[in-house]
This record gives C-alpha cells, sequence and structure tokens, in this order.
C-alpha cells in the first residue's frame, strides 16, 4: 500500500514541475476523493471541479461536507439541467456502452475541460483506475485537454478502502445505499438495468428508496 502511495506521489510532483498548473476533477465519489486528497497534500489549494447534475440532492450536501473535511478548493457546476434530461430521456437506465459513454462525456468530461481552460491548467488530475476505466497512461498529452495525469490508475478497489482507513476519511453516504453498492458515485440515471435483470420498475425503486425527496424522481419518471 505504501508502495502505491509513494508512486502516487512521485507522480504528482513530476506532473505538477513539469507541466504546471493544475486542476483536479473530483467527483465526490471514493476514487475521486482519494486523488483529490492526495494531490491536495502536494499542491495545497489547487484548484477542484465537482459536477453535480443529476445527483441526489443528499449526495450533493454529503459531498460538500467532505471537501469542507479535506479543505478541499472545490467550485460545483450543475452544467445540466432538469430539463436538457426530460429532453434526453434515452440517458435514463440506458444498457447501450456508446449511450452511457455519451452521457459521460456530456456531464463530466465537458465540465473538467471547461474549468482547465477557464484557470488556464496544463494538467488535469483525475480519480480513475484501470480496474474501473481503462486509461492507456498514468500521465499523457490530449490534443484538446492539455496533459492528463490519473494517480490511482494501478489502484484497486480494496486499496482505496485502505487509503480511507489510513487517513481517516468520512465514507461517502451514497455507498450506504442500494444505489451506491452496484452504481456507486453516479448520477441516479446511470442506474444500469443488467444488474437488476433489465427490470425498470427496479431500476426506479432503487432511486426512489435512496432519495427521500419525492418531488426528485416525479419529474423525470
Amino acid at each position: 500500500m505504501h508502495e502505491l502511495i509513494n508512486r502516487a506521489r512521485k507522480l504528482i510532483n513530476f506532473a505538477n514541475s513539469t507541466h504546471g498548473k493544475g486542476a483536479v476533477a473530483f467527483s465526490g465519489g471514493k476514487d475521486g476523493i482519494v486523488c483529490a486528497h492526495m494531490v491536495n497534500h502536494i499542491i495545497p489549494d489547487i484548484p477542484m471541479v465537482c459536477e453535480t447534475s443529476f445527483y441526489y440532492p443528499e449526495q450533493i450536501v454529503d459531498i460538500k461536507a467532505i471537501a469542507k473535511i479535506l479543505r478541499l478548493n472545490v467550485v460545483y457546476r450543475d452544467s445540466l439541467s432538469d430539463e436538457w434530461l426530460n429532453k434526453n430521456k434515452q440517458m435514463i437506465f440506458a444498457t447501450d456502452k456508446a449511450l452511457r459513454s455519451k452521457s459521460f462525456s456530456v456531464r463530466q468530461q465537458a465540465t473538467i475541460k471547461k474549468f482547465a481552460k477557464e484557470i488556464n491548467a496544463g494538467v488535469t488530475y483525475t480519480g480513475r483506475r484501470t480496474e474501473e476505466n481503462t486509461v492507456k497512461n498514468e500521465l499523457y498529452n490530449t490534443k484538446s485537454n492539455g496533459y492528463q495525469c490519473h494517480p490511482i490508475r494501478d489502484w484497486r478497489e480494496h486499496h482505496i478502502w485502505e487509503y480511507f482507513d489510513m487517513y481517516k476519511i468520512p465514507k461517502p453516504w451514497i455507498y450506504s445505499t442500494e444505489h451506491g453498492k452496484t452504481e456507486g458515485n453516479s448520477p441516479f440515471y446511470s442506474v444500469n438495468p443488467k444488474y437488476h435483470n433489465n427490470n425498470l420498475n427496479k431500476c426506479w425503486e432503487i432511486v426512489e428508496n435512496t432519495s427521500p425527496t419525492q418531488e426528485f424522481t416525479k419529474k423525470f419518471r
């Protein structure tokens, strides 16, 4: 574990010294929290952006509370409106990989790209594990978004939770819900029917049981 942490810190130091000002894509999920915590330890007060479109209201409150505890400099963006999702209802509970990938691109990737441009960042730090999201290298240049650095690229999920225990980081609320057990920190519309025998009613049941805010789910039914 200490070897993984040391490798990640060396990578962050290298990216910072080589590519200058940075920005962090902070999702508020377990991977993003670990990445943000490590980067902020090396580059105090580094700007971070969190895309909160279609998160549960309780989820947003919890993410902000953890960010405050860890003293992270986070800007929150709700870039997609309810109207957008109502016009793109094919995104809700989509099983098609291309469609799910598109929703991630429209929501998260566009947000960090825009934020990095706003603050003139040369490198962005993202908490992505190879286990979950294939990343070709730990550090590489992109044509449109400068350098991308993935300090936890080679980590497994159990390493993430070990890090939480090591630094006594509060476990995000979402992982105690039925939604979080299968979908992690993703927005409600990312619930994948393949995990629930392709039962759409079950998907809506998970959403409604996770958030007591009834008006929240009524908007998209």
